[in-house]
């Protein structure tokens, strides 16, 4: 595994004048890890050494071996040193399509509205776009990201001897060391793509170097992404007179495609805080936006009963970077997969309670064999009747969802979590992500981590825990 690992990273090794081989080749390699908390440390190295032996490199045990083939292609690879200019101008961009036929480069699976192409295209046709998303995403960008998961770093120094000079090169540090560019002891950087083709003509293995049609058009979707969130409005921008039907009521914040023919609008009146809105949520059909005459009948309603929850209220008036948005589904308050995961079924409800009394049955008449017991009927509970509140239909069609994002929460989503305030007042926290939520922490209800729980837990206005 030492010498596979030592293989892998032997393209970072340095640059000579001429196409010689040299007398011999010595690699070291470091692993750094970057802990939680603390300086970065090294956590593995070693060195190998290949002799040139009559053109064949063998390490001193004779188990590992070069060609004089391919390290000759080595050693070509390091003598062509190459800018990053001129390694970008030789990766075969189509410069041609950007220029002549931007369109070309855009999805065709999507439905472009005039406006999207109107302002993606000359993004598209300008090579000046292509360069710093070529360098941020092949050799300063995710090289260089480090996780929880992932928080090692590899450098390697190879040093060629001929004639008892050394020459040799070192890597930056990076997650794979494959990292371009390689930089030698004379202090020069070589971007040259060669280099990862030599090593993995001497490992065995395949590197893809991304040149052509291809990485023109991974870098055009890139583009596109970058922009996602203007042509998402650009989008909305089509059910203009629709839009502007909600000004009649409300103030407009924005205005978003969802994909999939959905629209989100979020919305504010003066009644509202500061830190709360609507967010409307319509489907397009036929040219139009589903009717918002619903909303707006309900809407001060949904306001002053949201805003009459008054533990919430004082944590949003004390934080005021946590927003409340208040949900509304085409005609409806609540999303109706939320309530039915939320609720479940009676059918499903009497299968649960069978089950349960099973267990039970099983468990009184064999004691020694009702192990995980607890656990069984727990996980059923969450299978077969969601929070386990059960509630008539009628009372979870009047319910108001809502959602509360806490932005100082570390963690996907930044603390975002769903809720119901139901018609009598009580307020079911369904979901949360991240590390805390409002005055809460995650481990408030049992959690070992932060990340994504269901606590179904129940509160009145002012946040006294009714379960």
């Amino acid at each position: 595994m030492i010498k596979k690992a030592f293989f892998l990273l032997l393209f970072c090794f340095g640059a000579m004048q001429a196409q010689t081989l040299p007398d011999s080749i010595a690699i070291t390699v470091q692993t750094f890890e970057t802990p939680v908390s603390g300086p970065e440390i090294i956590s593995w190295q070693g060195k190998l050494v290949f002799y040139n032996q009559n053109g064949k490199f063998t390490s001193k045990d004779k188990k590992a071996k070069i060609s004089k083939k391919k390290v000759l292609k080595l050693v070509e690879a390091i003598d062509r040193n190459m800018t990053f200019d001129e390694h970008f101008k030789n990766v075969g961009i189509d410069t041609v399509t950007i220029k002549n036929k931007p369109q070309k480069l855009l999805n065709q699976t999507f439905e472009w509205t005039p406006a999207q192409r109107n302002f993606i295209l000359p993004l598209l046709g300008d090579i000046k776009n292509y360069k710093p998303i070529y360098e941020e995403d092949f050799y300063t960008g995710p090289d260089f990201q480090l996780t929880p998961d992932n928080r090692f770093k590899s450098q390697v120094t190879a040093m060629l001897y001929e004639k008892g000079v050394a020459r040799g090169v070192t890597t930056n540090k990076s997650r794979t060391g494959y990292a371009l560019p390689w930089v030698t002891t004379d202090g020069r950087e070589n971007f040259n793509p060669a280099l990862k083709k030599a090593l993995a003509d001497i490992i065995g293995s395949s590197v893809y170097v991304p040149s052509g049609k291809d990485l023109t058009r991974y870098i055009a979707d890139v583009i596109i992404a970058g922009n996602a969130y203007h042509l998402k409005e650009l989008a909305a921008e089509t059910y203009a007179t629709d839009i502007d039907h909600l000004r009649e009521t409300f103030t407009v914040v924005k205005a978003l495609s969802l994909g999939n023919n959905q629209y989100g609008i979020r919305l504010r009146t003066e009644a509202m805080l500061p830190n709360v809105s609507i967010d409307f949520y319509a489907y397009a059909a036929y040219g139009k936006l589903y009717p918002s005459d619903s909303l707006k009948a309900e809407h001060e309603y949904l306001v002053y009963r949201i805003q009459n929850m008054r533990f919430i209220m004082d944590y949003l008036k004390e934080n005021p970077e946590t927003e409340l948005n208040i949900n509304y589904y085409n005609n409806s308050a609540v999303n109706s997969y939320t309530a039915d995961e939320i609720n479940k079924t009676p059918e499903l409800w009497k299968k649960h309670d069978a089950y349960v009394k099973e267990l039970q049955d099983r468990a009184a008449q064999y004691p020694s064999g009702a192990n995980n017991t607890e656990e069984k009927i727990k996980e059923s509970e969450k299978t077969n009747c969601g929070c386990n509140l059960r509630l008539d239909k009628e009372v979870l069609d009047k319910a108001i969802q809502f959602s509360v994002n806490t932005p100082h929460a570390i963690g996907d989503r930044n603390g975002y979590s769903i809720w119901l305030l139901l018609p009598d007042d009580r307020i079911l926290l369904y979901y949360m992500n991240g590390d805390s939520l409002l005055n809460f922490k995650y481990d408030a209800w049992g959690s070992t981590e932060p990340g994504i729980q269901y606590p179904c837990k129940v509160f009145d206005l002012d946040g006294k825990p009714l379960n």
